[in-house]
Formats: C-alpha cells, sequence, structure tokens
C-alpha cells in the first residue's frame, strides 16, 4: 500500500461485524439451556471471512466457549461426588481465564456501560434474557484496574495484511494506529509490532501460521 487509494482497497477487502440484535437474542429463548450460551457467543462475534486471523482467533475462542459452558452445566446437572465436583470447578475457572485472555485479542476495551445507557437499550423489550443480558454489563470494564489492552490492533493489523499481503508494517500503522497525531513516531510502529509478535506467538501454538513474512509470500488475492 503506497498511498490513500491502496489503503482504501485494503479497507474495502474487509467487511465490519453485523451488530446484534434484538431479535437474535430473543430467538435464544427458545434454546435448551445447554444450546444457549453458545448460540449467544456467536451473536456476539459473528462469522466474518473477509477477516482470516479474526476467523482463526473466532474459532479458538469459540472451541474454549463451548467447553467451558459444557462442564459449567455438568457441574449443575450432573451427580458429582464432592472430589468430582472440585475438580470440574477447577476446570471451569481455568476455561474461564483462557477465554478472557483471548476475547482481549478480538475485542476493542469499551467505556463501561452506564446505567443510562442500559435502560435506553432495554427500553420497550419484553426479553428477560435481553434484559438481563444488558443489564449485567453495567459498570463493567475489560480488564479492572489495569490499562486499557490494545491486542486488538494486532488482530485487526493481520487481517489487514492478509487482505493486501504487500502492505508494510508502517502502512498498517497509518490505517490503525490510536495515537491520534497526523504522523506516527516509530514507537507507534514499535508498540504494533510487539502486540502482532505476541498474537503470531499465540496463533502458533493452536497450530496456524500468520507470521508477517509469510503472509506476504501467500499467493491470496480475495475477490473485488
Amino acid at each position: 500500500m503506497s498511498d490513500d487509494s491502496d489503503a482504501k482497497r485494503a479497507r474495502s477487502r474487509i467487511s465490519k461485524n453485523a451488530p446484534p440484535t434484538e431479535e437474535q437474542f430473543l430467538k435464544l429463548d427458545e434454546l435448551p439451556r445447554r444450546e444457549a450460551f453458545p448460540a449467544g457467543v456467536r451473536i456476539l462475534l459473528p462469522e466474518n471471512r473477509s477477516r482470516k486471523a479474526y476467523t482463526a482467533v473466532r474459532e479458538i475462542y469459540l472451541a474454549l466457549a463451548d467447553s467451558w459452558w459444557n462442564k459449567l452445566i455438568d457441574s449443575v446437572e450432573l451427580s458429582l461426588s464432592k472430589g468430582e465436583l472440585s475438580a470440574l470447578v477447577s476446570e471451569v475457572a481455568a476455561k474461564q481465564k483462557e477465554m478472557y485472555k483471548v476475547e482481549m485479542w478480538l475485542r476493542k476495551p469499551g467505556s463501561p456501560l452506564s446505567i443510562s445507557a442500559a435502560l435506553k437499550m432495554i427500553e420497550g423489550s419484553d426479553s428477560p434474557l435481553w434484559q438481563n443480558t444488558i443489564l449485567k454489563q453495567i459498570g463493567k470494564r475489560s480488564s479492572r484496574g489495569q490499562p486499557p489492552s490494545k491486542r486488538y490492533l494486532a488482530l485487526g493489523a493481520l487481517d489487514l495484511k492478509c487482505a493486501y499481503p504487500r502492505s508494510s508494517l508502517q502502512d498498517v500503522t497509518k490505517l490503525i494506529c490510536p495515537c491520534g497525531e497526523p504522523k506516527h513516531s516509530p514507537e507507534c510502529r514499535e508498540q504494533l509490532r510487539q502486540q502482532i509478535k505476541g498474537l503470531v506467538k499465540f496463533l502458533r501454538e493452536h497450530g496456524q501460521d500468520f507470521m508477517w513474512e509469510h503472509i506476504a509470500e501467500w499467493n491470496w488475492e480475495p475477490a473485488e
């Protein structure tokens, strides 16, 4: 990407994720308890094949979420001894911790949801599931007491690199760096490089090769 037109082309190759709707959540009311949470996660993290890195991380996250939920339901529904229940609860906690780590790649940390904003979102809704889903988010932060994570930038960077393999780190930094400065410093590129390095390492641990140099060698051009 050597100019603005190239940057626009790279962006045009990636479609935005559709936001969830109340109608989608209403349908969750009809599902058995074991199926409702996995279906809800797939609503919040919709499939988007135009984003190759997002797709890879999403699949990892969904597998963890499904496993976590099944273990959690088992801890409630199965007749277990005290020792078996204790072991299962430990597994549930471990899976939840893994899920949180992966989620930091997938989501940009947002401001805590205010009471007024939450009430506006559920105004006129008769669905207890939708109401509870929103109200439980009031005041929550992605990382309590910690600075906002920028891991999500690495996922966006790899998606752009996949959409336009010949792009450089400088090109991608210009597109997604949130520093707000008219000209990005070497520190901006280095911070993004470190985040990308961490994500590439994570994906390699799960059998996915998204090394920056290897992406440039892919003979892959998405349909215009």
